[in-house]
């Protein structure tokens, strides 16, 4: 990119995901994050970390990026900063990022009394009950439940996520990785008749699992059950 299509001194920011969550749980290796981080500060580029998705404790930790321990100029968070009771949405960033200088902007619902209150007291939540302790244990549970089902199954490509985030792949051959999503589709629905809800992403052959981050362990694991007597099912 930086030979081809547009030289570095025209980029101001790069902006990334630390996880791809709706492309497919897609989680880059750690030299990807470094690279980005290394290039960024060599040209001095904004570096910014969307957390919408993977921000508070979705992935085991509060943020994503404390898997590669590396600071970022800007970071937008939002759904689970409030649990999910009502919208609300921020951008934490550095000193040097954010300015001293007062910038005009405009907005339709930013400081909402009600909105501030609920994230307040989901942080606080999340402190007293260690929900993101929680979470990164539950997730290795949870990704230990599954992590068989490629090996099982023929039309399960790869199973991958972090905390309570998990991506299940479906293809129609292994070493090309053609896409099923006909496959992908028949679980969701068949699931979907049995009470449990994936979501579906990257052009219908992924299947999402995104439960709260409360979830009781046994309800996670039936639901996983769920999922994968549909997916044997479909495998015939």
């Amino acid at each position: 990119v930086l030979r081809y299509q547009a030289s570095p001194d025209r980029i101001s920011a790069v902006l990334f995901e630390p996880i791809a969550c709706e492309a497919g749980v897609w989680i880059p290796p750690d030299s990807f994050i470094y690279g980005l981080h290394r290039l960024a500060r060599e040209y001095d580029w904004f570096l910014i970390a969307d957390e919408v998705m993977t921000g508070f404790g979705r992935t085991g930790k509060w943020f994503a990026m404390q898997y590669y321990n590396v600071d970022v100029d800007l970071m937008p968070l939002g759904k689970g900063i409030s649990g999910g009771i009502f919208p609300i949405a921020a951008v934490y960033g550095s000193e040097e990022a954010m300015g001293s200088e007062p910038v005009e902007y405009g907005t339709t619902f930013g400081g909402h009394p009600a909105g501030c209150l609920a994230a307040a007291a989901n942080i606080r939540a999340f402190k007293k009950y260690k929900i993101v302790e929680r979470t990164s244990v539950l997730g290795e549970k949870m990704l230990k439940y599954v992590r068989s089902w490629p090996d099982e199954y023929d039309i399960v490509g790869d199973v991958r996520g972090r905390g309570l985030l998990l991506g299940i792949e479906f293809v129609k051959d292994k070493k090309r990785k053609t896409r099923n999503p006909e496959s992908a589709r028949q679980v969701y629905m068949a699931a979907i008749k049995r009470g449990v809800i994936p979501l579906m992403d990257s052009g219908d052959w992924i299947l999402r699992v995104q439960p709260p981050l409360t979830i009781d362990e046994q309800d996670l694991l039936s639901a996983l059950d769920v999922i994968e007597e549909c997916i044997k099912q479909t495998d015939k």
